[in-house]
């Protein structure tokens, strides 16, 4: 059977579990006790606290709970008959008691007398079943201790079941101890994995269930697939799996994210290991770092390969929990969309398998990241699905990945359904004027700046222009930062290249690594002395995300940390709150109380980057990492201190069926801000072109006429190419402009429609609006047309303005005015209409056509073109 990926989620057992009694429901669910317990199966307690009676004896005696040796437990069910009868049903049913959250895989032991062959007495028809392309299994280990790389040889053409049950119990292949017990068997399995070649008698396709068995049956589960006329090979097709003592099946996920369930007929039983969705990006991460030469940069799914194998102590040292299970004759196991796993075979034995789908793995499946270096990797088309279940999204979603093309999806020939990949398509200008009145032309004007060194240059702590430099916006300096991009990969453990970026990025001002971001990287400044304390470019309302008024318009500065580890400098409200003796040595959240493994495999689980300020995060279950600037931009993530932040929760997507969240909550106006689109599919960074979820929409982009999805990155992504990071109000707090808007200025669409008008023309001026609301104009004639400089700039309440002129700017805060010019996104104060100085950030320069107009009977009269309607515009208007 083919594999898939998928999302984890964990769910921790409490230390003791409760020990009341009660009568038992059939078909309830149960935990095993812990490792230390010592119990029989009669003690054993079930998820509500009582004790399994409704459970023969017998069938507990030969179904028995598995004693877990993991740091996480695997949901054991008990169907009784009535419930096994309907198999979609029973599988939300076990997903309502948290099973796909707690371990990735789930078991269910068939009711006590059913079996898939009622037409048959034993097993001796497996005898003359032709196994097909038989493997050889050879496990090679790797340069880190516990990591190991399976490889498979196909030994013979076809090999009957009857030859491969002859070898698996010869004393060459048969297991050498058979009766080990629990932790004694990893233990035996993992010493010894590097001795002799066993043969696994995988993917042959076939079923040995009856064609009458109703219930569990895997030719006919009755799921999404099965719904969908799609016979796709290696997906819904059914596999048996003829198993010896140490086959081994490695990590991994199935194909698409599918689900998967594996029926054990007979023979040994079959030992998993198993990881939640809920830790599937930080699992996939430290696989990269075990298996640094196979992982993204060759295929960034690599664990679909299905050849990579860690020991549960490698587990436990990254702090990963992990579940393991006994998988004995007449039990199924369950895997879910993104649920890794991996085990063995105890002895001889014979499986089948298939994979199927629910409504609730599309949003896996659309988002499942494809291995593209393998002819046999299963791809599957979304668009179907997509249309039928998630109709509100089918739109932009095969607009985003397909193009314009496939905006009415028809189905295509083969070459359509390889892995989407393609830029983001093209897109209209936005029209953002506050009062939109430039003709759209450029202009060589002034900038009203009188000399190169603006104020704000000279007022940084202990300038001189020996100390401080201007950063160009060279190609070498693009090439320096995906250096460091490359050096920060997640999959790179150097703690050495870490602290090196870390104090190479102190220098520049304002020193704060958060703040930094806000600091447009054409306009960066080093100081090799660093003060110790600096101005602040995020208000606190940024990291509250709430309507609170703060400092944001004042000019704030605060303390400066640097991490005597990492080497990581910060505001103190910036990250921590902190406020330490000047003598003493300060740690970051991120390296204080911390194991020396911990901290140096610690990477953003945002953008899977390290380096920078990073905070623990709770996801769910999942105790992880984030930068502060990610979480900061992040639309579901809290901090637990907005004064100075030292961790953050981020909500998991509800469409992983994740328990109810214990973080702070968030207003819904900026949750709702961008909708639910962009936070809960993972996209294509524009950038690093990672997939994942959470990626940050160009504020400029999500507002333009084409229901397509903006540019969407990764925040420290978007800054190491230049996009500009910007401080907005409530609800929008903290936004990222794409490069392409960088010369957006010089279109004005709104203008493309108007007629021309010249000197001479009779025409009509708009006069101010009534207490009605009703326009009135007056006719005259125009006497003269003057040209002036006018300046883009976007305020802080999202607006932009097109027609302030020049000398509006009161102060900018360019690191130099080249030529008359302020520099794009610098923070400028404009004085508006209402005589009120306002912020804003800098787009660009244009220039407005001013019309003096003779009135009829009247003074003259000075007017932008919006306010003037030429003789077929005011006839038309009128007749509308």
């Amino acid at each position: 059977m083919q594999s898939v990926e998928t999302e984890h989620h964990n769910c921790s057992m409490p230390d003791e579990p409760s020990t009341s009694s009660g009568p038992l429901t059939p078909g309830d669910v149960y935990f095993s006790p812990s490792p230390s317990h010592e119990d029989d199966d009669f003690d054993t307690i079930f998820t509500d606290g009582r004790t399994p009676v409704a459970i023969s004896p017998n069938h507990l005696k030969n179904h028995p709970l598995h004693k877990p040796t993991g740091t996480s437990e695997v949901l054991t069910f008990y169907p009784t008959m009535e419930e096994f009868r309907d198999f979609s049903r029973y599988i939300r049913v076990i997903e309502q008691k948290g099973a796909h959250l707690n371990a990735g895989i789930a078991k269910i032991v068939a009711p006590e007398g059913w079996t898939p062959r009622p037409s048959k007495k034993d097993f001796s028809d497996v005898d003359n079943y032709e196994i097909t392309q038989p493997a050889r299994e050879t496990i090679e280990a790797m340069e880190k201790p516990g990591a190991f790389f399976k490889r498979n040889v196909t030994c013979r053409r076809k090999m009957p079941a009857r030859e491969f049950r002859d070898l698996a119990l010869s004393a060459q292949y048969r297991n050498p101890k058979p009766n080990l017990e629990g932790i004694d068997i990893e233990k035996h399995y993992f010493q010894n994995i590097l001795e002799g070649e066993p043969i696994y008698g995988a993917d042959t396709e076939g079923s040995f269930y009856d064609k009458e068995t109703n219930e569990f049956n895997m030719n006919r589960l009755g799921t999404l697939l099965d719904n969908t006329n799609l016979k796709i090979k290696g997906v819904n097709t059914v596999y048996l799996y003829f198993g010896m003592y140490k086959t081994t099946f490695p990590w991994h996920a199935e194909d698409m994210d599918l689900y998967s369930i594996n029926f054990l007929h007979f023979g040994a039983p079959k030992y998993w290991f198993a990881i939640s969705s809920e830790h599937a990006d930080r699992f996939e991460r430290f696989m990269s770092q075990q298996f640094p030469y196979h992982n993204e940069a060759h295929c960034k799914a690599f664990l679909r390969h299905k050849t990579f194998i860690v020991t549960p102590e490698l587990l436990r040292s990254a702090n990963i929990p992990y579940a393991t299970m006994i998988q004995r004759p007449n039990e199924f196991i369950i895997t879910f969309p993104r649920g890794y796993h991996m085990g063995f075979n105890l002895d001889y034995n014979l499986a089948e398998s298939t994979n199927f789908a629910t409504q609730r793995w599309i949003d896996y499946g659309k988002d499942a990241v494809l291995c593209g270096c393998s002819k046999d990797s299963v791809k599957i088309d979304m668009a179907p699905f997509m249309e039928m279940y998630r109709p509100d999204e089918h739109s932009a979603w095969i607009t985003y990945w397909y193009g314009d093309e496939r905006s009415e999806w028809v189905p295509k020939k083969k070459e359509t359904n390889k892995k989407r990949q393609r830029a983001i398509p093209c897109v209209t200008p936005a029209k953002r004027a506050r009062l939109a009145a430039s003709d759209g032309s450029c202009s060589d004007g002034s900038s009203g700046c009188e000399t190169e060194e603006s104020s704000f240059m000279r007022s940084l702590p202990g300038y001189s222009m020996s100390n401080y430099q201007l950063r160009s916006d060279s190609d070498g300096m693009l090439r320096k930062y995906k250096t460091n991009t490359k050096e920060l990969r997640s999959d790179r453990i150097d703690f050495f290249k870490e602290r090196q970026y870390n104090s190479g990025r102190t220098p520049e001002w304002p020193h704060c690594s958060v703040c930094q971001y806000f600091q447009p990287l054409h306009m960066m400044a080093i100081n090799e002395t660093v003060p110790h304390s600096s101005r602040r470019l995020i208000p606190t309302s940024c990291f509250s995300k709430t309507s609170e008024e703060d400092e944001k318009n004042e000019v704030t500065f605060d303390r400066l940390l640097q991490c005597s580890n990492c080497e990581v400098t910060v505001h103190s409200k910036c990250c921590s709150g902190d406020q330490p003796n000047s003598d003493e040595k300060w740690r970051c959240p991120r390296c204080r109380n911390k194991t020396d493994v911990e901290i140096r495999t610690a990477s953003c689980q945002l953008c899977q980057l390290r380096g920078g300020a990073l905070i623990p995060c709770q996801i769910g279950k999942d105790s992880t990492w984030v930068h502060v600037i990610c979480a900061l931009f992040n639309r579901r993530a809290v901090f637990n201190n907005p004064d100075g932040p030292s961790a953050c929760f981020v909500e998991p997507s509800p469409r992983q069926q994740s328990e109810t969240s214990s973080m702070p909550p968030l207003p819904e106006e900026y949750r709702s801000e961008y909708g639910d689109m962009f936070e809960h599919s993972r996209w294509e960074c524009v950038v690093c072109h990672r997939t994942d979820v959470g990626l940050i929409p160009c504020a400029h982009c999500i507002e333009e006429d084409k229901p397509v999805v903006p540019a969407l990155a990764h925040i420290t992504c978007a800054r190491r190419v230049g996009f500009v990071c910007e401080v907005r109000d409530f609800s929008r707090g903290a936004v990222m402009i794409c490069q392409k808007h960088e010369h957006s200025y010089l279109i004005n669409k709104s203008l493309q429609d108007y007629t021309n008008i010249k000197v001479g023309d009779n025409v009509y001026v708009e006069e101010e609006q009534c207490s009605s609301g009703t326009k009135h104009f007056l006719s005259g004639k125009i006497l003269r047309v003057d040209k002036k400089a006018t300046v883009v700039v976007d305020f802080l309440d999202n607006s932009c303005s097109r027609d302030n002129l020049v000398e509006d700017i009161q102060s900018c805060e360019c690191l130099y005015c080249e030529n008359g010019d302020h520099q794009y996104g610098a923070r400028v104060k404009v004085v508006w209409d209402d005589k009120k100085v306002y912020d804003a950030y800098f787009r660009g320069k244009g220039v407005m056509s001013e019309y003096t107009i003779k009135l009829d009977d009247g003074p003259e009269v000075k007017c932008p073109r919006n306010k003037i309607k030429s003789k077929k515009e005011y006839k038309n208007s009128n007749k509308t």
